[in-house]
């Protein structure tokens, strides 16, 4: 029972600590998403272009969200979610997608499947030094992506879902320590909440529109163009 009690006041103090700390902090972060980002080619009869008509983001409530916002802001509308994910489809891929009513429609679902932090027994050190040794970030969040046409015939080879993964680590304190670099991860170093999370923005759309090409691609491009069965 003791072990209980203790074990639930430091999970108090740390998720305390941690709203302490977004609301007046000095950080750093390294942002990478895995696999890595890389442009593919997709082929298609002359005229077809796609069209993201549904974007809808689902975050079960048992799996814990990351230090910084899924996609790079706290409270987004799907609708909204999905003008950005179309401006970003668009800017990287304008041969393949356009924001017009002749594009093919598709319906994505973007899914927060799991979350690993690995922060630990550093986050019970911050907590109880009041982050003068810094509080750790170390944590990787797993995505899927699922790609639906209207076509049903055409589902079968999009049904598996695109995953990936993306990792954050840093530090965060009250105090000019948090600004010190982190170590281990992947990506640039960046010492400022506001400017990560919209580097977090720009890798989640970037790997969203990756793993949508990746599923269109399992499709022959001439099979968008032959009339419904």
């Amino acid at each position: 029972m003791h072990n209980i009690r203790w074990s639930g006041l430091v999970a108090g103090g740390v998720v305390g600590l941690s709203a302490l700390v977004l609301s007046s902090c000095c950080s750093t972060y390294r942002l990478h998403c895995a696999p890595e980002l890389t442009r593919q080619t997709l082929p298609l009869p002359a005229g077809l272009r796609f069209n993201l008509a549904t974007v809808a983001f689902i975050s079960p409530t048992n799996v814990n969200s990351a230090w910084l916002s899924d996609f790079g802001v706290i409270y987004l509308t799907d609708s909204e979610r999905r003008d950005h994910l179309m401006e970003q489809a668009i800017k990287t891929y304008p041969e393949v997608f356009a924001d017009t009513a002749d594009a093919v429609p598709l319906h994505i679902t973007l899914k927060r499947e799991a979350y690993k932090d690995n922060s630990g027994v550093g986050s019970c050190v911050a907590c109880l030094t009041l982050t003068i040794f810094p509080l750790p970030i170390d944590e990787k969040v797993e995505y899927s992506v699922q790609v639906k046409a209207t076509r049903e015939e055409l589902n079968a080879r999009l049904a598996t879902p695109v995953s990936f993964r993306r990792e954050q680590v840093g530090r965060a304190s009250c105090l000019p320590t948090g600004w010190i670099p982190a170590s281990g991860g992947k990506g640039d170093s960046i010492c400022d909440t506001e400017r990560a999370q919209k580097t977090c923005e720009t890798l989640m759309l970037d790997s969203c529109v990756q793993a949508i090409v990746t599923a269109l691609r399992r499709v022959d491009p001439a099979q968008w163009k032959t009339p419904a069965r």
